[in-house]
């Protein structure tokens, strides 16, 4: 009886020791799918968050260059707006100076 017992004993410690090593099999099968997913996943961020930073920059790039556009459209217009203040002064000078009324006068005549 007692050798019986010693069997059935032996007999389930090694059916519990295949389960336990099924089990840890099992679970480092899954912990391995679990790692990998995670660092999928952490690439997958990477990619997004290089693909959000290149967006930002190219973005940021393309303001300052309109930006430097319409500081430069603006000066143009500047000069343009002061070159014609001067054409006009120089036409008012010469229309008010004595030469013109002097030319006008012969002209008339």
């Amino acid at each position: 009886m007692a050798k019986m017992r010693l069997e059935e004993q032996d007999k389930y410690s090694k059916k519990l020791e295949d389960y336990k090593q099924t089990l840890n099999k099992l679970h480092e099968q899954k912990l391995v799918k679990l790692k990998q997913r995670e660092a999928d996943i952490l690439r997958i961020l990477k990619l997004k968050n290089d693909d959000f930073d290149k967006n930002a920059f190219d973005q940021r790039q393309r303001i300052l260059r309109d930006f430097d556009a319409l500081k430069k459209n603006r000066d143009l217009s500047d000069e343009k707006i002061l070159k014609d203040k001067q054409v006009n002064f120089t036409f008012q000078y010469f229309i008010s100076s004595s030469l013109f009324k002097q030319r006008n006068r012969d002209f008339s005549c």
